[in-house]
């Protein structure tokens, strides 16, 4: 132990308390069998031999693993009867088990009161993403022998919450919920630490919710057995990838995103349908970028409609503390499983999560009024606002709507960009004022019906206020310029390091359509 605390007092600026040690040995101790003959895995701590076995290599990599960046240790105060602090977990894929413990250096009792012992009781509980709560182990004093159970522990100033499943438990942002169930005393410090490191409330939380029925498989005119290409879904695909684009580019510290679609593949019967995570909820970086743009990519498109499903399985991915918690549901026709009839009052029960629609056709083919009426009930808004509408179910209408849709989300000003028509051979220019309160731009130009020999089919270059001509080779060689292209869009996103280089003024965004083919025209 006083090696311990020698190490703890090297690699931090404060000094530990008794209850920062005992939560560090109590986190990362050997669980013995109740008879104490051999080591278990789950089986808690017991009268025999407490919380197991110190091991030692264990709780000096936990006080070495401990950072400002992702700390494992949490030491803070509750003040209040009823208080309920909140800290969050990041849980990646295939993890088995998850372990948090809680400890504080309880207030002396009086002796022979005839009460009970603790005097300030904080109770823990743990929350995975979907809002199942794990509670910590307690042992029943009348029957010592008795194998630890879980429940509300008023007894003893340690506490633990264990989590295990061999298969994996659930992948997303776990609450540790910490309760100040009664604190006579004055202020209760407390020592938290955790498997796993700490991270900060998620700044926004977007569920994409896209449709996969088989009427995703025609093009825009309803007619099937089209190429791939054509596709309503290839359309939504590529959208979709523009939008996860501009969110990782405009992220802000711990951003989450996931995918839902309907129904579950291959079909079943619509009795049975129901949507199906494709992608959980995971913090935006250039890595899960990949991994979700990958999963959306590998979407088919079968089956029916189980809008209601498919709302109830994204917010129960939400179901946790962040700024902004939205959904954004992109249907191309009627709920239609189990039937038809949807129960607007009990899917849209509150404005916690808001509901971004975009109905993908025309009002025959789309349930305009449900869609609105979702959206208006979670407090997303109305037309304009929360729903919106691609009449033409092209690149050209889908991209504009979720550059909208980024732009309402993360609260950023927009330039308007009317859609243009491009002949093979002609260049245009485009206007652009950038003032002192631009920090981060980015530029982008997204087309349809463009065919070429070439990709991207329409070449896309800036120039800025001193004349520098910025092109994908100026962007590959400067760290402040990031250039993505795609199939049916490209983006140049400029950060504030270049543009306070005398950069501020009138932009031109250039676009030239010399690689389309002869006779052809392009809508940008």
């Amino acid at each position: 132990l006083a090696l311990l605390l020698e190490l703890y007092r090297k690699t931090h600026e404060n000094e530990p308390l008794p209850s920062t040690l005992e939560a560090v040995l109590v986190q990362t101790a050997l669980d013995l069998d109740r008879d104490g003959s051999g080591f278990s895995s789950n089986d808690g701590p017991d009268y025999i031999n407490g919380w197991g076995l110190v091991n030692v290599t264990r709780a000096v990599e936990l006080i070495m693993n401990d950072s400002e960046e992702v700390p494992r240790i949490i030491v803070v105060n509750i003040s209040e009867p009823g208080e309920v602090d909140k800290h969050y977990l990041l849980v990646d894929e295939n993890t088995t088990e998850l372990k948090v413990s809680l400890v504080w250096d309880d207030v002396p009792g009086v002796p022979n009161d005839g009460l009970k012992e603790l005097q300030n009781d904080i109770d823990l509980f743990l929350a995975d993403p979907s809002g199942n709560v794990y509670m910590p182990w307690v042992l029943n004093p009348s029957v010592p022998n008795q194998a630890a159970t879980t429940g509300v522990d008023d007894r003893n100033n340690v506490e633990q919450v264990f989590v295990f499943d061999a298969a994996g438990i659930e992948q997303g942002v776990w609450r540790v919920i910490i309760n100040g169930t009664e604190i006579p005393q004055p202020a209760q410090v407390y020592s938290l630490t955790a498997s796993h490191g700490f991270t900060t409330m998620p700044a926004h939380a977007i569920v994409m919710l896209l449709d996969t029925s088989g009427s995703m498989g025609w093009d825009p005119n309803g007619n099937s057995g089209v190429a791939e290409n054509q596709t309503r879904l290839y359309y939504a695909k590529g959208a979709s990838y523009y939008f996860l684009d501009m969110l990782n580019l405009y992220r802000t510290d711990n951003t989450s995103f996931g995918v839902v679609t309907y129904p579950g593949h291959p079909y079943i019967s619509c009795a049975t349908a129901d949507a199906e995570i494709v992608f959980d909820l995971s913090e935006m970086d250039n890595n899960t970028l990949n991994l979700g743009k990958e999963a959306i990519g590998n979407l088919s498109a079968q089956g029916g409609t189980p809008m209601a499903s498919g709302i109830l399985v994204s917010k129960g991915m939400l179901e946790f503390e962040a700024e902004d918690k939205a959904i954004i549901l992109l249907s191309d026709g009627y709920h239609n499983c189990p039937n038809t009839s949807f129960p607007l009052a009990s899917v849209i029960n509150d404005t916690s999560v808001q509901i971004y629609s975009l109905a993908y056709g025309n009002s025959t083919e789309v349930n305009h009024p449900l869609m609105q009426d979702i959206s208006s009930a979670s407090g997303a808004g109305g037309v304009g606002e929360g729903f919106y509408v691609a009449q033409n179910t092209t690149m050209i209408d889908l991209i504009p709507i979720f550059k909208s849709l980024i732009t309402d989300l993360l609260r950023l000003y927009s330039a308007i960009d009317p859609a243009v028509v491009i002949t093979r051979g002609d260049s245009n220019s485009h206007e652009v004022e950038i003032t002192e309160f631009d920090d981060k731009i980015a530029f982008s130009l997204s087309w349809a019906n463009a065919e070429a020999l070439t990709n991207p089919p329409l070449e896309f270059t800036l120039k800025a206020p001193d004349n520098t001509i910025i092109d994908p080779a100026l962007a590959g060689s400067n760290p402040h310029i990031e250039y993505i292209s795609k199939d049916t869009y490209q983006i140049y996103f400029v950060k504030k390091e270049f543009i306070d280089l005398n950069k501020r003024g009138t932009w031109e965004l250039m676009v030239d359509a010399s690689n389309l083919n002869e006779n052809s025209q392009a809508i940008y």
